[in-house]
Order: structure tokens, then sequence, then C-alpha cells
């Protein structure tokens, strides 16, 4: 969701996934989190953030964004190099966008 005040455009968003993953890589999965059933991998996630463009004239755009990214799932999508099952992460972004 995104409003526009003159040159100015701050925004929100939220974005959600959901998922199950049948997954056997050769000699099967060994990091444990598979469902011992069936062998599935549940994978959920979600990200919110907020944004303010500044439009500095018709063709360049000042940007900045807050992400924090939330993994509530057991899928081993996201690198976890410590192994302590916390892949959730924050990110800052600063661009400037030109339009030839």
């Amino acid at each position: 969701m995104a409003k526009t005040f003159g040159d100015w455009t701050p925004y929100v968003f939220y974005s959600n996934f959901e998922g199950e993953f049948r997954f056997i890589a050769p000699g099967g999965i060994s990091a444990g989190f598979e469902d011992g059933a069936t062998g599935t991998l549940d994978d959920d996630y979600n990200s919110i953030g907020v944004g303010l463009r500044y439009n500095i004239n018709p063709r360049t755009a000042l940007k900045f964004e807050i992400t924090d990214f939330n993994d509530d799932g057991d899928a081993a999508v996201f690198i976890d190099e410590d192994q302590d099952g916390d892949t959730d992460a924050t990110a800052v972004a600063i661009s400037l966008d030109l339009v030839f």
C-alpha cells in the first residue's frame, strides 16, 4: 500500500509463503528437519517492510526501505551458517533509480 504526498511516497508491504516440500536428496535428508512419516518439510516464511520514495525529478527517485524477514518453517532453504535454526533477517536498502 502506498500513498503519494507531493514528491514523497511512503509505503508498507507484507508477503507470506506457505508450502510443503517432498524432497529426497541422494542419500536422504541429513538435516533431521523432515517429518519422519512422510519425508516432507514445511516451509513458512513472511516479510514485512516499510519504505520511502522521493522523486528527485520525473526520471530519478531516491528510495529507502527496511524489510524484516521471518522464517517459521523447517525447510532448509536458507543458509544457516551456525546451524542454530534461526534464519530470520533484517535488510536495509538505499537505492537511486534512474529511467533512461
